[in-house]
């Protein structure tokens, strides 16, 4: 006699709410696993240093985030491209625009003029085509974050003016110390802060 096979009947016994469950979890955990790489893939399409111009301002019409933050610290965006991208309203896309080599001078202080998120202050302030003026701009909206606040003093490009503002009106001791240690520091600042520090 034949042996009824019970998936072909409909005789499947119903799975318990604990097996529902995990399976529910097992599928979760693979879409995001698969989303997460598929996000890694496009963001490293988007940084690859041999696509063109024209490839780069097509990748920058998709929505996706990941994608967008890739063109923006992409070498090869061009300017135009890059100043539209550090006008973003996602920070993680203008502090990928605020860490491109090849940002400008010009959209960096524009960027610095507006900008309040920290991620990206911090970029800015460590960026080597930070002038002074920018630097300022960046300790303006960083009142509140004492690491940026430090990137500003610890840049080769802080000339004595920001060193000595950086000095008068700041109390953290890490400012301070990335103050003292910068070479534009005036010889009498140094000596003073060093000795401030040590007491």
């Amino acid at each position: 006699m034949e042996k009824l096979n019970p998936l072909r009947q409909g005789h499947i016994p119903a799975p318990s709410s604990q097996a529902r469950s995990y399976m529910s979890t097992c599928l979760a955990m693979e879409e995001k696993q698969a989303r997460e790489e598929l996000l890694d893939l496009a963001e490293r399409l988007a940084r690859d240093l041999t696509l063109s111009a024209n490839d780069l301002r097509w990748l920058s019409r998709f929505s996706s985030v990941t994608l967008r933050r890739g063109v923006a610290g992409n070498p090869n965006t061009p300017s135009d491209l890059l100043r539209s991208l550090s006008q973003s309203v996602v920070p993680l896309i203008r502090a990928a625009s605020a860490a491109n080599p090849f940002i400008s001078a010009d959209t960096l202080t524009g960027l610095a003029l507006r900008e309040k998120d920290p991620q990206v202050l911090s970029a800015i302030a460590q960026h080597p085509v930070a002038t002074p003026d920018t630097l300022m701009l960046v300790l303006a909206g960083a009142r509140d974050h004492t690491e940026v606040r430090v990137r500003v003093a610890s840049n080769p490009v802080c000339d004595r003016g920001t060193l000595m503002f950086l000095a008068d009106e700041d109390e953290n001791t890490e400012v301070l110390s990335a103050v003292a240690a910068h070479p534009n520091s005036p010889a009498p600042l140094r000596e003073a802060l060093e000795q401030l520090l040590t007491d």
